[in-house]
């Protein structure tokens, strides 16, 4: 309920809208992240981190599609 009244009250396809558009917003950070010369360790975690992103953003457009 205090999700859909931050994403300005709208329906389901319109809240996974949002999260979909969030989750982009997050990938192209993280791609952007990768492209630095970052030590190997913080590396790692970083692609993990955009790895999990990107499984989020998959199973939101199944669920786009779904409705």
């Amino acid at each position: 309920v205090r999700i859909r009244s931050a994403v300005g009250g709208k329906d389901e396809e319109g809240l996974l809208s949002e999260c979909g558009r969030g989750e982009c917003a997050a990938l192209e950070s993280y791609r952007e992240a990768l492209e630095l010369r970052l030590p190997e360790s913080l590396y790692v975690l970083v692609r993990r981190q955009c790895l999990e992103v990107e499984m989020a953003r998959d199973r939101l457009k199944v669920l786009e599609e779904l409705d």
